[in-house]
């Protein structure tokens, strides 16, 4: 297998989008030594120390610049149909592969603090009352957004590893250029598993007091304003691990 090269601080005109933001982030990554990886799906990665991510997916790679430039094309144009949902500290690079002439797309996307990295924190340091608090005030915010998600027609891979908020709006800081499937989505089921994956892999290593958080969330329930339904989703979660 042939292993692709990264995109760098001498990219030629035309390869790097936004033109200025994207040469940027290219200065702050381009002096590191990195190399990709492949993943079992067969897209290429590469995770520089938690800050800067990169991706390709198994289909970026084209026998020519002008194929590949297509492809970058209309990822621009798909970027822009949801940029107001998009962390700004991302960008695209046409790169040489390396081998035989061929060409690879790129997508480069600044770590930052998810949803998920909320969660698990309460989840490990916090109990009773202050956890369901935090569980409940994740879980509107990232309901709040999957409605927008279905709304908008945003076809964006949902999961909590992905999802921040800023000023209060959600933010995707995921890979943008992995699409969702074209097909219906229900924002309330949307959260139930997003949720049940944070959920699985805390259990896996951490004990839970599901019965004392049950108990914490049950007194939401009579609070005027709460969603019902969502408290009955996070129920279901919590009983479900």
């Amino acid at each position: 297998v042939n292993v692709p090269l990264l995109p760098h601080t001498q990219q030629v005109a035309g390869t790097v989008w936004p033109p200025v933001a994207g040469r940027i982030i290219l200065q702050e990554v381009g002096s590191l030594e990195l190399e990709a990886k492949q993943n079992s799906a067969g897209h290429w990665v590469c995770f520089q120390d938690e800050h800067w991510h990169f991706f390709s997916g198994s289909t970026f790679e084209f026998e020519s610049r002008s194929k590949s430039y297509k492809c970058l094309l209309d990822m621009i144009k798909h970027f822009n149909s949801f940029g107001r949902f998009l962390s700004k500290n991302r960008c695209l690079a046409l790169t040489e592969a390396g081998h035989d002439g061929h060409w690879r797309v790129w997508e480069i996307v600044r770590n930052e603090l998810s949803l998920q990295d909320v969660l698990l924190k309460s989840l490990k340091y916090k109990t009773g009352d202050a956890l369901a608090n935090d569980l409940l005030t994740i879980a509107e915010f990232a309901l709040i957004t999957a409605v927008n998600f279905v709304e908008n027609d945003v076809h964006l891979p949902f999961a909590l590893d992905s999802l921040t908020q800023k000023q209060g709006q959600p933010v995707f800081t995921g890979f943008a250029s992995i699409l969702e499937p074209i097909e219906e989505r229900v924002p309330m089921e949307m959260l139930k598993e997003a949720l049940s994956d944070v959920m699985i892999s805390f259990t896996q290593e951490h004990d839970l007091d599901v019965p004392m958080l049950l108990k914490a969330m049950k007194k939401f329930t009579f609070t005027p304003g709460k969603n019902r339904e969502l408290l009955e989703t996070l129920n279901a979660v919590l009983i479900g691990h």
